[in-house]
Parts: C-alpha cells; structure tokens; sequence
C-alpha cells in the first residue's frame, strides 16, 4: 500500500528537516518554507492527504494559507502547528481554514504520528466516499436515462399499434380491385402502414445500440468548464462563466463523446439562428449546472428550419427538435441528417445524466437551449 502524502510548511528549516526525518518512515514527505511555496506544490502536485502548517509565519500566517488552499484540495486534512498562546489564531483556522485539529509546540514525536496516521485515514476514507457517492449517482443517472429513453419510445409503439387497426379496417373496406382509385388507395395505405413500422423498427434497432455503445463508454471526471472553453476557441463563440471563483462544474463523463455532443448543439443552434450569432453561457444553480446556448432575431417568431410555415407554436416546434426519436418522420426527409442526429446525442445526454429543454421568450424571437446536470457532490 503507498505511503499517504503529507506537506509540512513552515519557515523554519531546522523544523522542516526534523520534521522529515521523523515522519519519512511513515509518510511521503513534502516540504515548503512558506504559505506561497506551499500553495504552488499543491496546484503542480497531485493532492496531499494531509497538510501540516505552522501557524506564525512571514508573509501569510498558516491560517490564511488553509483559507486559500481549501479551493485547490478541499479534501485534504488540515493541520496547525502553534504555541499555546495563539487561540485567536487557532480559531480564525477553525472558522475560515477548516482545521481538522492543532497541536500545540513542541510535539510529541509519538502523538505526531499518529494524529498524522488518523488525518491520512480520514482523507482517505472522504475521498473513498466521495466516489463511492459519485458511482452511485451515475448509476442512478443511467437508470433514470433508461427509463425516460423507453418511456418515450413506449409512446411512440402505443401511437403506432393504435393507428395501425384503423389503417388496416380501411384496407378491408377497398376490397374492390375493379376500381383503380381503390387500388391506389390502398397501395397509398400499405405503403404507409410498412413506412411506420420500419421506422419504428429502425428506431429500436437505433435506441439498443446507443444503450450499448454508451454502456461501453469509458467515465472519467471531467473540467465542463474546460470543454465549453475548448468549444469557444473552436468555434469563436462568445461565452459567458457565471461560476463562483475556484468551480470549474467537474461532471462524472465520457469527455470526447460530450464534445462532440456539445459541438452538434452548437451547430443546431447556429444553423437555426438567421443573422444572430449564438451566445454560449455556463452557470451553477441549487445544485445544478446549466449550459445555455442563446439566440435572438429581430422578427419573431423564430422557428427552426423546415418549420418555418408549420402551423406550430414556437414551443412545440423546438421541443420537436429534442425527441429521442425520429418517430413518425422519415430518415430521408432531412438531408444534412441533423436531426436523426440530433436523436442520437440527446439519448447520449440523458445517458449522462444531463436534461436538454428549450426555453422560448414570449413573443418566440429568442429562444435558449438548457442542458442541465446535477453538480458532482
């Protein structure tokens, strides 16, 4: 088993150096002789189980450095080393710098061990937690994906099964071969009735291997703020982080499945936006963070592409754009095959855990695509 990582960070080198001698034994050992030193090893070091610093230091005091350190490695345990006369010190790192706990100079070597041993554990056991917690939220995210995935596509068979008696009672009713128009008529509904049903054949052939495909997909933690940044350099789009300093949305994913999936929302959006140019936005709200595409035109309502003359109101024609499945239209009737895509990539999300959804303005010339997905705990 590897040897928890512990920083000590004191100005003193005679400190430092007995320090080190005493705990190299036990620990991997990392040394800093001041607060700004310590901060820059823990921003280039993979995160310590236990940081140990002295309380009275030049510059910045072992308090404040606790302070700052927390958005860098908020799991780590934290320790202050200092005098019994610095309560007030000691209580301004209980209040801002989260100690674990203080031990009072000079130490004893024994104690200093093991309070050192119990400090690894308790990081140790966070951090085992904190995946465990994230494991279980993705596979409740999975599930519920599912679920919603076979919900909609549920309906669509229910729709297909009950119009399908009509059709075939109106096939017994043209049994007269003598007239052509009755023979048309019912070339017209058998063609029809075998269109539906390769679709919906095609739609369950399609919802299977994506439940496989992305079952196979590799997770890792990921920066959602890094990937929307790579976006905006790809594409040269303006974008707007409302995230509190030191958040950077970490999401449970598969990283280059969500860029693409990013990327494809952006081209729906641009490619139904006229003259405006979409603006990218990325914000944290009650637990959630919400990725927002946006565009406005100054002639409402602003429906998408080939729905411009349906007789739909402009919430019902996005929304369109978000189902799962292609349903009841036909694959050859979207040449650039964005929305049979466009399908794909929404049963990817929800695999994810995210929920896409369109918010229109009133009088429909804006319209704002939401992905939402619950913060990582």
């Amino acid at each position: 088993m590897s040897k928890a990582r512990v920083l000590i960070v004191d100005d003193e080198k005679d400190n430092l150096n007995a320090l080190r001698r005493l705990l190299r034994t036990h620990f991997e050992v990392f040394t800093a002789n001041n607060a700004e030193e310590a901060l820059e090893l823990v921003q280039k070091q993979p995160p310590f189980d236990v940081l140990v610093s002295d309380q009275r230091m030049p510059g910045m005091t072992g308090s404040q450095f606790f302070e700052k350190v927390q958005k860098f490695t908020p799991k780590s345990t934290r320790i202050l080393l200092t005098g019994f006369a610095d309560l007030e010190a000691v209580i301004e790192a209980v209040n801002n710098g989260h100690i674990w706990r203080y031990i009072s100079k000079p130490w004893e070597p024994e104690d200093l061990i093991q309070t050192l041993r119990q400090a690894a554990e308790r990081t140790q056991m966070s951090r085992s937690l904190d995946r465990s917690k994230k494991e279980l939220e993705k596979a409740l995210n999975e599930l519920r994906a599912k679920d919603w995935a076979r919900e909609r596509l549920l309906l669509i068979l229910l729709h297909e099964f009950r119009t399908a008696p009509q059709i075939l009672q109106n096939l017994i009713t043209l049994n007269d071969d003598k007239d052509p128009a009755d023979r048309a008529l019912r070339a017209h509904f058998l063609g029809n009735l075998n269109k539906r049903f390769e679709l919906m054949s095609r739609d369950i052939t399609s919802l299977l291997e994506d439940e496989k495909r992305f079952a196979a997909l590799e997770k890792t933690s990921v920066s959602l703020l890094a990937i929307l940044e790579e976006l905006r350099l790809k594409r040269g789009v303006a974008f707007e982080s409302q995230l509190s300093e030191g958040r950077d949305a970490e999401i449970f994913t598969n990283a280059p499945q969500l860029r693409e999936a990013l990327d494809h929302f952006y081209r729906v959006i641009a490619s139904n936006s006229r003259d405006a140019r979409p603006v990218l936005s990325l914000e944290e709200l009650s637990g959630q963070y919400f990725v927002s595409y946006r565009i406005k035109s100054p002639t409402p309502p602003l429906l998408p592409k080939g729905l411009e003359k349906a007789a739909l109101h402009a919430d019902l024609a996005w929304t369109a754009l978000l189902e799962p499945f292609v349903g009841l239209e036909a694959f050859e009737h979207h040449s650039t095959g964005l929305r049979v895509e466009t399908a794909r990539w929404v049963r990817f999300l929800n695999s994810q855990g995210f929920r896409p959804e369109f918010q229109i303005s009133e009088n429909g010339s804006q319209v704002e695509l939401l992905l939402s997905i619950k913060a990582s705990p």
